[in-house]
């Protein structure tokens, strides 16, 4: 299948990053029936990527410079553990890839910071969560919060609630 008829198409932002991987993504960018199915992902290549090598910021200037051209902007980590996943997920990146093996002890270069299926499970339960709370006050003072206010009488701001 040529690239150009793929139904998603994704270009990492790691290893040869800036010159020849930016030229490349510009040039399919160029195309817009590549650059509406195009996945920018943010990445740093190493195995494992010890955390202050992640660079998640780099995500700002993706979205800043790609994400009106391209499909999606994505975080692609090969860090320990699934909080920079959840990071990444919250700073508006829209696609999270992760390597996953059955075993992280096995020989080979990436295995290390892979994630189990229990890892991989829990990856997913987090990001739904985040997704729940990404989300603007429905009110001023939501229900539960009235619901603590009068048990702690706040003040004449609950009077008459307190008073029921």
């Amino acid at each position: 299948m040529p690239w150009d008829s793929c139904p998603l198409d994704v270009q990492s932002r790691g290893l040869a990053w800036p010159l020849p991987h930016h030229l490349v993504c510009v040039e399919r960018i160029r195309f817009p029936s590549v650059a509406l199915r195009l996945v920018l992902y943010n990445c740093t290549s190493g195995y494992p990527v010890p955390f202050e090598d992640v660079c998640l910021l780099e995500l700002r200037e993706l979205y800043d410079k790609y994400h009106a051209r391209v499909k999606a902007i994505g975080f692609s980590g090969h860090h320990l553990g699934i909080a920079v996943d959840v990071a990444a997920y919250a700073m508006g990146a829209q696609w999270n890839e992760r390597h996953f093996t059955k075993d992280r002890t096995w020989k080979g270069t990436d295995h290390a910071a892979s994630l189990e299926p229990a890892g991989l499970t829990k990856l997913c339960r987090d990001l739904q969560a985040t997704w729940k709370c990404m989300t603007p006050k429905a009110s001023e003072i939501l229900p539960i919060e009235k619901e603590q206010r009068a048990k702690l009488k706040w003040g004449c701001y609950n009077a008459a609630e307190v008073k029921k």
